[in-house]
C-alpha cells in the first residue's frame, strides 16, 4: 500500500500532538499500522526509502518532547474542584498526579538524555597522586 504524502503529514502532525504512538497514528489518519507502511524496507514509500519521510517523521518525534512537556504543565496548573464546603476533591489530585507522573516516565524513556537520571559522575576537589612514602631502593653486594 502507498501512503500519500497528505496521509503521511496527518500521521506526523499525530504523532507530534498527542501521546500516541505511530500505530495510534497511523489507526487515527485510517491507514494500516507502520509494519506494513513506514517500516518495510520492500515497499518504495518506506521511511528506509525516502529520505525526506525519514526526516520530517524524526522532526515529528522531538516535537512530541515539547507537546509532552507543556501538556505536563498545562496539568499541573489545573484548578482542582471543590466541594459545597471549599474542600479540594483529593481523588481528583491523585488522578492528575498520575498523569503528570506518567508523563514525566514517558518523557524520561523517550528522551533520556534530555528527561533521563542523570548517570554521570562528578568529582569535586583534587586528587593526590604522589605517593605517601618513597622506598630506596639499594642494591646488595655480592661480597
Amino acid at each position: 500500500m502507498t501512503i500519500t504524502d497528505e496521509e503521511f503529514e496527518a500521521v506526523c502532525v499525530r504523532v507530534e500532538t498527542s501521546v500516541d504512538g505511530i500505530d495510534s497514528a497511523c489507526k487515527f489518519v485510517g491507514i494500516p499500522s507502520k509494519k506494513t507502511t513506514f517500516w518495510n524496507q520492500t515497499s518504495p514509500k518506506s521511511l528506509h526509502q525516502i529520505p525526506e519521510r525519514a526526516e520530517r517523521y524524526a522532526r515529528a518525534f522531538h516535537k512530541k518532547q515539547d507537546w509532552l512537556f507543556e501538556e505536563m504543565h498545562r496539568l499541573v496548573n489545573l484548578v482542582p474542584p471543590t466541594d459545597d464546603n471549599g474542600r479540594t476533591d483529593n481523588g481528583w489530585v491523585t488522578w492528575r498526579r498520575n498523569q503528570v507522573d506518567l508523563i514525566k516516565w514517558t518523557l524520561s524513556k523517550l528522551f533520556p538524555k534530555d528527561f533521563g537520571d542523570s548517570t554521570k559522575l562528578e568529582h569535586s576537589g583534587s586528587i593526590d597522586t604522589s605517593a605517601s612514602r618513597s622506598i630506596d631502593l639499594i642494591p646488595e653486594d655480592d661480597e
